[in-house]
């Protein structure tokens, strides 16, 4: 059965030799360019309360995290957005669809085309 409802998918990555600041300036810049994917319905940071246990916070909000909302269908094209962005720094991606959750690390393209594979039938694309 095909998932017809937007999709919650968190995003988050590090870099190592960056600064806690400089970290989540760049995770902000990466909001207007995400709104701009298609089929991405919302994108917002992080809250803390909303942040996976044991996370690191910067402020309010978890430390290199953002959220998002997409369409089912398009899942492909917000991943390899995503993965051209983070060109050789890991992302976790999680997937949440159908009550269920789905956590994937990508740190290279083949890691990516697999992870979008997953993803997919997870959600029932």
């Amino acid at each position: 059965m095909t998932n017809t409802s937007n999709i919650k998918i968190m995003i988050s990555w590090s870099e190592d030799g960056l600064e806690d600041k400089e970290l989540q300036a760049q995770t902000q810049k990466l909001i207007p360019e995400i709104k701009e994917v298609d089929g991405v319905e919302t994108v917002n940071l992080v809250t803390v309360a909303e942040a996976p246990l044991g996370s690191k916070v910067f402020g309010p909000f978890s430390l290199g995290r953002l959220k998002t909302m997409v369409d089912p269908a398009k899942i492909k094209v917000l991943f390899e957005f995503v993965g051209d962005r983070m060109n050789g720094k890991a992302i976790e991606l999680d997937v949440e669809a159908n009550y269920k959750k789905l956590k994937l690390k990508v740190e290279n393209e083949e890691e990516l085309v697999t992870a979008i594979e997953t993803a997919q039938k997870f959600i029932g694309e």
